[in-house]
């Protein structure tokens, strides 16, 4: 509704591969499964074989950048792969470039490596030419005290400031640009003059609250929306500045959200068609109408290296030569570990937690089938072609899964904060 605006190949079947941002981003990157790459809730890392999309574009001689409101794509997580810059989360939420990134350093995923020791490197870099020194000490100390909602200068959750860069850069001819804007995510804001709940009054879906453990504020729904149609408003400018700069422009999202349908909120369970099912646009010369071929993330992959004329293997297709569409998995791999142990920690049944800390999958059939399993069974709509479980067993026969090792997850009180203000803790 509030994105009609936008111009382009509009796909009114895609799916994402999973229910949160790092194992649908990663299939974003690699065109593989989140199972067949191991990165997901017990291994969120991007540490994967072989060259990630940015590396690939890199070798083929294209500047890659990122810039990320969202702290789960971090340089600790190895998601800076193949980009040659890449502007996080505190720095976008500072406003400034030439300030330290203290949630870079909060955020490393290194075991060895002491909370003292973290802030430690970080002060450090303080004293780098290239960093404004006594802005960057303040905002540690802020930052230690409060966490990056401390070091917040600016009025969203950095859409405002990605809407200056993008005005402020000058491009070349082979770049690539990854963006992943906050605004639609819990905790839900506005600034302060537009509709909804300003940053005093933001409203967070917790994690509790997503396991119907306790129940989300009243307004709830309301401010989700607010927060699209400020999205839509700020995003409008930022892809005029895109069209003017690249060849094409891909819109999507990496995962929906749970709005009390099924009495589940956010999207840190499940894989309902409102978490999975995504909005997916690709604008550029001549690309219009609708499609409504089943496609997945897993196709943006093959269809990146398509535009830019770089040879790649992957499961994905491109999407701007597709057929037919074709059967598409999605995957859950149950709570993230610093959940689990905040639950725990809260005294929360080890019953329940068990309950929704598990394996479950879905499966997409052409024309326009879904079905998912759920804590409760199976759930499915539409009218599919071939049986939706036969389908759903031969996808899973054909995945090599990857075996991973699960990380140390002990981390910083600030990061399970923000990760408890966006709903995963």
């Amino acid at each position: 509704m509030h994105f009609d605006w936008l111009p382009g190949r509009k796909f009114e079947n895609a799916f994402s591969t999973a229910n949160w941002t790092s194992p649908a981003n990663g299939s974003m990157f690699t065109g593989e499964y989140p199972s067949e790459i191991g990165v997901h809730a017990k291994s969120p890392s991007l540490d994967v074989d072989g060259n990630v999309l940015p590396e690939q574009l890199q070798k083929g001689g294209y500047r890659t950048r990122c810039w990320t409101a969202n702290p789960n794509i971090s340089p600790n997580r190895q998601w800076d792969r193949g980009f040659n810059e890449f502007i996080g989360a505190s720095k976008l939420m500072t406003g400034d470039e030439d300030i330290v990134d203290w949630s870079k350093f909060s955020y490393s995923d290194n075991k060895l490596t002491t909370r003292v020791g973290k802030y430690w490197s970080a002060l450090s870099k303080c004293y780098h030419s290239e960093y404004d020194t006594w802005q960057s000490l303040w905002n540690g100390i802020a930052y230690a005290r409060g966490g990056t909602e401390a070091i917040n200068n600016v009025p969203d959750s950095g859409a405002s400031v990605i809407e200056d860069l993008v005005s402020q850069r000058s491009f070349g001819t082979d770049e690539f640009l990854y963006l992943n804007l906050m605004e639609a995510h819990t905790p839900y804001y506005t600034p302060i003059g537009f509709d909804g709940p300003n940053p005093d009054d933001k409203i967070t879906v917790t994690i509790k609250d997503s396991l119907g453990i306790d129940s989300p504020r009243d307004g709830t729904v309301q401010a989700y929306y607010d927060t699209c149609k400020y999205l839509s408003t700020v995003y409008r400018e930022i892809f005029k500045e895109l069209s003017s700069s690249f060849d094409y422009v891909i819109t999507v999202a990496d995962h929906g959200e749970m709005l009390g349908e099924s009495d589940v909120w956010n999207h840190t369970y499940g894989l309902f068609p409102e978490i999975t099912h995504v909005p997916l646009v690709i604008s550029g010369k001549d690309l219009t109408g609708r499609t409504d071929a089943m496609v997945s993330h897993l196709d943006i992959y093959q269809t990146v290296l398509a535009m830019a004329d770089i040879n790649g293997q992957s499961r994905g297709r491109n999407l701007l030569e597709l057929g037919e569409g074709k059967p598409v998995l999605t995957e859950y791999h149950g709570l993230i570990p610093v959940a689990v142990q905040r639950l725990e920690k809260e005294n929360i049944s080890q019953k329940l937690i068990d309950t929704y800390d598990l394996r479950l999958s879905g499966i997409g059939v052409p024309p326009r089938y879904y079905g998912h399993e759920t804590i409760d069974g199976y759930s499915g709509e539409g009218k599919p072609v071939q049986s939706p479980k036969d389908v759903l067993a031969e996808i899973k026969k054909s995945i090599s899964e990857r075996k991973i090792t699960e990380n140390d997850h002990e981390m910083s009180e600030e990061v399970v904060d923000r990760l408890d203000d966006l709903g995963y803790v």
